[in-house]
Order: C-alpha cells, then sequence, then structure tokens
C-alpha cells in the first residue's frame, strides 16, 4: 500500500497518492490503513483534500465517501481551475473531509 501526502498550510493535508494494490482490494486494508494514518497526524490538521481518481465503476468515490469524505470545492477553487483550464470533470474530482476534533491527535 502507498499513501503519499503533504502539509498544505498550517491546518491541512493533501493526500497525492493512496493505492491499494488490486489483489488485495477488499479486505479491509485501505480502511485500516487510512485510519493509521488519519490518526497520526497533528492535531492542527483540521482538513484533508485528494483528488479522487475514476475507474469508471465508482469504487473510489464510495470509498473514500465511506470515511467521511465529500465532493466540495470553493468560488476561490473554481476560479483559479477555471483560469488554469481546468474542465467540470476535473473539478468535481476534489473530495474534502473536515476532521473532528476528537480524532485528531493531541486531544
Amino acid at each position: 500500500m502507498t499513501i503519499n501526502w503533504h502539509l498544505h498550510g498550517a491546518s491541512q493535508a493533501y493526500i497525492e497518492w493512496f493505492e491499494v494494490p488490486q489483489a488485495l482490494r477488499g479486505r479491509g486494508l485501505g480502511t485500516r490503513a487510512y485510519v493509521a494514518w488519519e490518526r497520526s497526524l497533528p492535531a492542527k490538521v483540521k482538513t484533508i483534500r485528494l483528488h479522487a481518481a475514476d475507474a469508471g465503476d465508482g469504487a473510489s468515490d464510495q470509498f473514500w465517501e465511506r470515511l467521511g469524505f465529500a465532493y466540495r470545492w470553493t468560488q476561490d477553487d473554481l476560479d483559479g481551475a477555471v483560469a488554469a483550464g481546468a474542465d467540470g470533470a476535473e473539478l468535481a474530482q476534489e473530495m474534502v473531509k473536515t476532521r473532528r476534533a476528537s480524532r485528531a491527535r493531541g486531544r
């Protein structure tokens, strides 16, 4: 399994890459790896963002939604993306999760 991420500002984490090999999917390993990773984040991280990959079967969306993520963007996000040439399909890929204080390390 692979999780690549970085801090974005003081209070956001951005998941660049999260992958569970196809042969290991469906066993809960990805969920357990994600939960352990999120619990290891500093308490100052309040928001986690990612761009969900779309394999056409909806599995990625379902995985992230079960973990509390939802599609969201702000007007600034839209303006910046449109200015950079993004189309609607690219915009719809960003998912965001707001962490609850009880899940953050250093409660």
